[in-house]
């Protein structure tokens, strides 16, 4: 993300942790609601990520990737990302 290659990151993540991306695509694409909410998360974290990296703050962006809530935007945008 901090290359500004979002891509690729989803790459990475699924080939680390493919039955957890498959799992929680299936759940989120059975689930209308979830979808959205998943989807919105998504482009929210991203566009925080890409602001930090814009300024060239790829040590932060390392560390917010690093929070639950970085995990948990990183399997959701492998999951949904192309999705979108």
């Amino acid at each position: 993300f901090a290359g500004h290659d979002p891509a690729r990151a989803r790459q990475i993540v699924r080939r680390v942790a493919p039955a957890a991306v498959r799992s929680v695509s299936r759940r989120v694409l059975s689930d209308d609601a979830l979808r959205a909410d998943a989807e919105a998360y998504v482009r929210a974290f991203a566009h925080g990520l890409k602001l930090q990296a814009e300024r060239g703050d790829a040590e932060d962006v390392q560390l917010r990737l690093a929070t639950d809530e970085g995990r948990a935007f990183m399997l959701l945008d492998a999951a949904v990302g192309d999705l979108s």
